[in-house]
């Protein structure tokens, strides 16, 4: 916290680095001197130094560097009551982080942004924000951001949700406890090393002493040892005789892992291959959704704007369907369980719009599909899903029945709500064309239908 000793270091640094004409460490070095201004409430200069981060690290591709920027800027922006533009900065900077693999900066950054929402009205996505942050924070056992996360929660809901606000109370004050037991559990660790130091000292004074008393054992055995002489180098000379017969065989094994590993090493290759190429098609999900959503804030046109978030909300269903899919053993294999693979998929569909507080009845047969079936089955699960949150409810119980099975070697889904149902059973929405066209392109059949509500019912060859 010596600022001003600090700002002298990074200006003489970057002085230096500026006269070597070094981008990549400029980008790092801007990037850590806007935090000194910032500390000092000089916002205008905090932002020059993030965007000469930003330059810098685009010149030399240095993503860390132009990630940490994009997110330090938006932090400041808000600090600066400069809401509209620091959203735009959170979106770009949550998406780099996000493929970077850093899940932290991801955890936090999706609460700075879930406050941000709530300070502009936005109640529901502040929360899907909030809860988007613990669900990561939850697999990487980052338990501040849980604590965090749940006391903005339990502010959000105070007003509105009694129950829910309890809720929330009460988990953040386990992590907060929980975060205290550790830091004691680190006390008493640390005490424990203390102690097991001493004693192996006391072992270290025990061994010296015995050590004294063996080199005397030892002067005293020499004269025995030099007896042993004659029989040591008959003994390695036959040993002599048995290595050079290993020898030759350990080469025709040596010839045998070499080949082994030319062979591992293009196994490794091509996996390596696999997986830069889907993380490059998760690259551009995440980009195309990032567009969409910095277009959606700033049309005017509210019908316009519906149709690229519904758009953008698509791109991430692809995008989260990928991810799961080509993450699994069984993707290797080139088929997936689609008993789990659809589970896991209703349930992050339902959390997503958790606001809606619906009821999901499932009933899906163990079944092994291709991939390219799988994403078709999803894509079909994902719009009638989607088609059911919009438009089905109103008020009252909201239940979502699914069944998957096989039937004469058809695999059999149907979806179903206890909603309004069809207005016209020939509507043809932009939702329903797609399962149309997924139903076709696999040589399947469509019935819609209203029973209790509406009812989707999809027949496609296995």
């Amino acid at each position: 916290n010596k600022l001003e000793e600090a700002e002298k270091m990074y200006q003489r640094s970057y002085e230096m680095l500026k006269y070597l004409d070094n981008s990549k460490w400029m980008s790092r070095l801007t990037g850590n001197y806007a935090g000194v201004f910032f500390m000092n409430k000089q916002y205008s200069e905090s932002v020059d130094m993030l965007k000469l981060s930003i330059r810098n690290g685009i010149q030399s591709k240095n993503r860390i560097a132009v990630a940490s920027a994009y997110a330090n800027l938006a932090m400041i922006l808000n600090a600066q009551n400069r809401k509209e533009e620091a959203y735009d900065f959170f979106e770009v900077g949550l998406n780099m982080l996000d493929s970077l693999g850093d899940s932290k900066g991801v955890c936090v950054l999706l609460l700075e942004l879930g406050k941000l929402q709530n300070q502009l009205g936005e109640t529901q996505l502040s929360k899907r924000s909030f809860y988007r942050s613990i669900r990561l924070a939850q697999k990487i056992d980052y338990k501040v951001s849980l604590m965090r996360n749940y006391q903005e929660l339990y502010q959000s809901y105070l007003s509105e949700n009694k129950d829910s606000a309890i809720h929330c109370l009460n988990q953040y004050i386990f992590w907060k406890d929980s975060l205290i037991n550790e830091k004691e559990l680190n006390i008493i660790n640390t005490l424990e090393k203390k102690y097991n130091l001493s004693k192996k000292q006391e072992e270290i004074e025990k061994l010296k002493a015995l050590k004294e008393r063996d080199d005397a054992l030892q002067y005293s055995q020499s004269l025995e040892i030099r007896n042993l002489w004659i029989i040591t180098v008959a003994a390695i000379v036959l040993i002599l005789l048995i290595v050079f017969q290993l020898i030759s065989k350990q080469k025709t094994n040596l010839t045998l892992i070499q080949k082994s590993i030319l062979i591992q090493k293009a196994l490794d290759e091509k996996e390596t291959l696999m997986r830069e190429i889907h993380h490059r098609v998760k690259n551009n999900f995440q980009l195309v959704s990032s567009v969409l959503m910095i277009q959606a804030n700033k049309v005017d046109d509210s019908i316009a704007k519906g149709i690229l978030l519904d758009t953008r909300n698509r791109i991430q269903s692809m995008s989260a369907m990928h991810l799961r899919l080509y993450q699994t053993e069984e993707a290797v294999l080139h088929h997936v369980a689609l008993k789990d693979f659809v589970e896991s998929l209703l349930d992050e569909l339902l959390q997503a719009h958790a606001e809606k507080d619906m009821q999901l009845d499932t009933r899906i047969e163990a079944i092994d599909v291709s991939m390219d079936k799988a994403i078709d089955i999803g894509l079909i699960l994902s719009e009638a899903t989607l088609n059911a949150i919009k438009h089905a409810f109103e008020e009252g119980f909201k239940e979502l029945i699914v069944r998957i099975k096989m039937q004469s070697n058809q695999i059999l889904l149907s979806v179903e709500d206890n909603g309004k149902g069809f207005v016209d059973l020939k509507e043809d929405n932009f939702g329903l064309r797609m399962i149309k066209n997924l139903v076709q392109k696999s040589n399947g059949s469509l019935q819609l239908a209203n029973k209790n509500g509406a009812f989707i019912q999809v027949s496609l060859p296995l």
